[in-house]
């Protein structure tokens, strides 16, 4: 198995207000980091949707509208071995 960092960003912006937040998924996978990316992307942004939801649907922002769609910022392999 192989262990995942995720870094999901999304920005807001109105006008001459500007804000990021970001959020952490850790995922382990037997999936290879470098073959099957996609699919890895696919398994974190579930993972992301599942546990906060929130991230995605803009739930509790007022002006949902000036909201970006979550982007992966930044992809690591933390770690790998074998059971």
């Amino acid at each position: 198995m192989n262990k995942f960092k995720f870094i999901f960003e999304k920005s807001y912006t109105d006008r001459c207000v500007s804000k990021k937040i970001t959020k952490e998924i850790i995922l382990e996978s037997a999936l290879d980091h470098q073959n099957q990316k996609d699919e890895l992307n696919n398994l974190a942004f579930a993972a992301l949707a599942s546990n906060y939801p929130e991230f995605i649907n803009n739930i509790n922002e007022r002006n949902a509208t000036g909201w970006t769609q979550p982007q992966i910022k930044d992809f690591q392999l933390i770690n790998n071995y074998d059971l």
